[in-house]
């Protein structure tokens, strides 16, 4: 089973992004968040490491970066994506220097 870990304040978005994975050949296990002060919460009792973690930057709680910061120290082989609308270089650049992998 794989396990994916997404946040992402938009419920639209979200349940888009729940269903493709669904969708997939494998079964997924899923925990999806709608802010990053709920991930970060959930980050310290993970049993194991996700798969995959798919993270909004524009997050109306807590910066993206610091939950893709506190995932890369929790798991620094996790491969960390940003679904984002941001495309302001110094964003995306604080993505990349706190741990995404794209």
């Amino acid at each position: 089973m794989k396990y994916a870990f997404i946040v992402e304040d938009t419920d639209e978005f979200r349940n888009l992004l729940v269903q493709q994975l669904e969708a997939l050949p494998h079964v997924w296990e899923i925990a999806a968040f709608a802010g990053g002060a709920d991930a970060l919460d959930a980050i310290s009792s993970l049993a194991r490491a996700p798969d995959i973690a798919l993270i909004d930057l524009g997050l109306p709680d807590v910066e993206g970066a610091q939950v893709i910061r506190t995932l890369h120290a929790a798991f620094p082989d996790l491969p960390i994506l940003v679904i984002s609308v941001y495309a302001r270089e110094d964003k995306v650049l604080e993505a990349v220097r706190a741990g995404a992998k794209g």
